[in-house]
């Protein structure tokens, strides 16, 4: 099975910092440096990154033959991720990255992070987009209006199946297009914070009624994830949550576990499909996408912990799923 996946590519540099740098404010915790000393840490890496790479390997891990649709800059880190893409056997298509390789630097406490991302541009955006097979698109930055809109005419021109998982900018920007796009959109994946952008809905609003507002915005699956809280979707017809999946390992890495549990997700629903329908696909693919999110969490980076997808499916019968009412 084939799947296209459009997406940002760029390189994580990830410090360990000790705990005594978290502070408590208004019932949250936050990371509080000083300013004008040098600080030492607890360990560095330096790992291949991305929303939409980290979905791309995640995919050629569970099988699928998988055309990575992504902007590649011309130096040393872009050069390092077309290396790591291709050791994937990822299917590389790359349009001109800019002149620069997007960075993030992760601090890491406990398991949770803070990212700080620099981008000296926007994201490539590939035209002509692939007719057949499935389509992903992960988060994309800069003008993405345009594309939205070349998107949606190419969907209604093909009927080609979409999933959709938008950066916070696009949500926050609510435009036209993006609106319109996710009436096409077959399965739609974003956090609570996003949600709550995307619905306009106030802070406190529990998950079953953000996801439920979500689904009336269009996609025929709406996926929520809210970190050690566990995960929902709904297909219109019941609401499913999961929580999430402790396991033996300690908790090192937050970085990807999103994209980890889209992974999951998409790989174990178009494996099903032909097999399941309803609850029944729901909770295999619900299952799925926490068994391989707890995965990533448990290893530096977003692509180190990625599963395979039998190894997805043995670890999946250990999530316990209920049905919200």
């Amino acid at each position: 099975m084939k799947v296209n996946v459009v997406g940002d590519s760029l390189v994580d540099i990830s410090f360990g910092l000790p705990r005594q740098f978290i502070h408590r404010y208004q019932q949250a915790a936050k990371i509080e440096l000083p300013f004008g000393e040098k600080l030492s840490t607890e360990s560095y890496t330096i790992t291949p990154g991305g929303s939409g790479a980290n979905v791309a390997i995640g995919l050629t891990r569970a099988g699928f033959s998988v055309s990575f649709y992504t902007g590649l800059a011309d130096d040393v880190f872009g050069n390092y991720l077309e290396r790591s893409l291709k050791q994937e056997k990822v299917g590389l298509i790359t349009e001109p990255g800019g002149d620069q390789t997007p960075l993030s630097v992760i601090l890491r406490v406990g398991g949770e992070r803070t990212i700080i991302t620099g981008r000296n541009h926007g994201s490539s955006f590939p035209n002509p987009l692939p007719d057949e097979h499935w389509l992903h698109l992960g988060p994309l930055h800069g003008q993405t209006e345009p594309f939205f809109a070349s998107v949606l005419s190419h969907q209604v021109r093909s009927g080609q199946e979409l999933s959709l998982n938008p950066s916070i900018e696009s949500l926050e920007e609510r435009g036209r297009s993006l609106m319109t796009l996710l009436r096409s959109v077959s399965i739609l994946v974003v956090n609570l914070h996003e949600a709550l952008t995307l619905t306009r809905l106030p802070h406190r609003t529990v998950p079953a009624e953000v996801i439920q507002a979500a689904k009336r915005l269009g996609p025929q699956i709406v996926c929520l994830t809210d970190g050690e809280r566990g995960a929902y979707v709904t297909d219109g017809n019941l609401i499913l949550q999961a929580q999430a999946l402790i396991t033996k390992h300690e908790r090192l890495d937050a970085t990807g576990a999103g994209d980890g549990f889209t992974t999951g997700f998409l790989a174990a629903y178009l494996t099903n499909r032909d097999e399941l329908a309803g609850e029944q696909l729901l909770r295999a693919a619900l299952a799925a996408g926490v068994a391989n999110s707890a995965a990533v969490v448990n290893e530096i980076g977003g692509q180190a912990g990625l599963l395979s997808l039998e190894d997805m499916a043995e670890d999946g019968n250990h999530v316990k799923i209920k049905v919200v009412t």
